[in-house]
């Protein structure tokens, strides 16, 4: 399918796909991204019922370092935890613990998300 696209690898239509779906990289017209929103929600629609603790960090932009302090200073990561549970208020959401280890596992990995 890549090459009838016109792509030389499956690399390169993965990431025009994933373009769409995301906005990273750029978008092959608006078609396509309600396209693949519509893959998305039938793929993973129940996601509107659960939260994820690494969407909440990406997506108010913590970086390495908050994420470092948080593991240092409790009371910094129980005012970050409580907005994760207020914005997703009605969902399930992780638990504390849950939410710890991943930071763990984020700052040992040493990657920004």
């Amino acid at each position: 399918m890549a090459y009838k696209a016109g792509f030389q690898c499956a690399e390169q239509l993965l990431s025009s796909f994933v373009g769409d779906l995301t906005g990273w990289g750029g978008s092959n017209g608006s078609d396509e991204r309600d396209c693949a929103d519509r893959w998305f929600e039938r793929a993973f629609g129940s996601c509107e019922y659960y939260s994820n603790f690494r969407h909440f960090l990406y997506d108010y932009d913590y970086h390495l370092e908050d994420m470092f302090f948080m593991l240092k200073d409790e009371e910094y990561f129980e005012d970050a935890y409580q907005d994760y549970i207020n914005e997703n208020y009605g969902k399930t959401n992780q638990s504390r613990e849950e939410c710890l280890a991943l930071l763990k596992e984020i700052v040992e990995k040493g990657e920004e998300l």
